[in-house]
């Protein structure tokens, strides 16, 4: 595994790109503090592997993720999974249920399921404040569900797998 130092990102947190992270991921504070925390402890503790996102969305738990791992003292390649395409997201079905609010897999559908495109992921990754490293961002844009046939790295030290009803995880 190459890992190379980051210059300008604090260990403290407070880094403007990591607080901008926070405020785009869907998963709210206290999931995404405990994924950021699985990163820090994966390179403290020298877990060789890369980073893995199925279900990117907007790109605010990967940000975190890459900027968690930079602000240990490693920045790792980066692997996002999504269909960064509605069109390719499959129908949701009765064994879907519904979310922790109580919302149905198909209105969720209607109303929230507008993944971002991979260009607008990209550039909110690699643009100030969050400013990952492009070299280190390897997207993967298609059917979730089939992902075998696609490049998988050799060594994943953390996958989080962030996907939004049955079909897309079967």
């Amino acid at each position: 595994m190459h890992v190379r130092r980051r210059a300008g990102l604090s260990r403290s947190g407070g880094h403007l790109g990591y607080n901008i992270a926070v405020g785009m991921s869907h998963l709210g504070g206290y999931k995404l503090q405990h994924l950021v925390s699985a990163v820090r402890h994966i390179s403290r503790a020298g877990v060789a592997g890369d980073l893995v996102e199925v279900g990117v969305g907007t790109g605010g738990a990967a940000a975190a993720m890459g900027l968690a791992a930079a602000m240990a003292g490693a920045v790792r390649a980066l692997h996002l999974y999504d269909t960064f395409d509605p069109a390719w997201l499959p129908a949701p079905e009765a064994r879907d249920g519904t979310d922790p609010a109580g919302l149905s897999a198909t209105d969720w559908a209607a109303k929230c399921a507008r993944p971002e495109s991979q260009e607008k992921v990209q550039a909110f990754l690699t643009q100030p404040p969050v400013s990952l490293l492009q070299e280190t961002l390897v997207f993967h844009a298609g059917d979730v569900t089939r992902a075998a046939h696609r490049s998988i790295p050799c060594a994943i030290a953390l996958l989080h797998l962030d996907s939004d009803w049955c079909a897309c995880a079967p």
